[in-house]
């Protein structure tokens, strides 16, 4: 029998090292600019739509800009 087990894909693995990171840097007490938390709910949304319609250059771009959210969230802490 097939088990439930999500690939893992870019989005959601760029998506998951923010929320870390995050969590982290409210644990020991880092005051961030951003966290990134409603633009990301909006473009992880569109990437996954351009991911089942095989848009894949408009899904590049998109995990171009999750990429860069994450990258500011890592200079900051």
């Amino acid at each position: 029998m097939e088990k439930n087990i999500r690939f893992p894909t870019d989005s959601s693995l760029l998506n998951k090292a923010r929320e870390k990171l995050v969590s982290i840097a409210k644990k020991t007490g880092i005051k961030l600019r951003q966290n990134y938390q409603r633009l990301r709910a909006a473009i992880k949304r569109k990437v996954d739509g351009y991911a089942h319609a095989k848009q894949f250059k408009r899904l590049s771009k998109g995990v171009k800009t999750l990429k860069n959210y994450l990258g500011r969230v890592v200079r900051d802490v």
